[in-house]
């Protein structure tokens, strides 16, 4: 995921700086904000239903694995799009994005007769740096726990 974080990324700053923020806007909206919308009310409802039902079987490693899976992180928003998590995080991106492009066309136009253009960009984005850890300065005793997650097996009768 992060690799395709990164990709997505790269083929953002592309798309603004070849056809501009409006195109772009309306690009992410077409191929993320709306598959997210479509599938926050088509695919997300199906797998509650299927988890308030799989509750209701027999106990069943595949079924326990199901319900786990599609549970995800109770205590998060993020668990409320199940597997569309990352459509959700690549808008909060695209979010991000906007404000520092905005920054850096603000500090281009005032610094355009003392610099090079593309050091503005490469400084905004070094700054931005040191934000990365704010992220995992949150998640504390969490970040332990999460480094090595634990693959459930099924129990054999030998």
């Amino acid at each position: 995921m992060p690799l395709f974080f990164l990709l997505s990324g790269f083929f953002t700053v592309m798309v603004w700086r070849r056809r501009g923020m409006s195109s772009l806007l309306g690009q992410r909206v077409k191929r993320i904000a709306v598959p997210l919308a479509i599938g926050v009310v088509t695919i997300v409802p199906l797998v509650d239903w299927v988890v308030e039902h799989a509750v209701e079987l027999p106990d069943d490693p595949g079924t326990a694995l199901f319900v786990a899976i599609a549970e995800g992180d109770s205590e998060a928003t993020i668990a409320s799009f199940h597997h569309l998590w990352f459509l959700w995080f690549l808008c909060l991106f695209v979010v991000g994005f906007v404000v520092v492009a905005r920054i850096v066309e603000i500090l281009e136009r005032f610094f355009a007769d003392r610099i090079r253009l593309d050091r503005v960009a490469w400084t905004a984005m070094w700054l931005l740096v040191p934000f990365t850890f704010l992220p995992q300065l949150r998640m504390g005793a969490r970040a332990q726990a999460a480094e090595v997650p634990e693959t459930p097996t099924p129990q054999h009768d030998r």
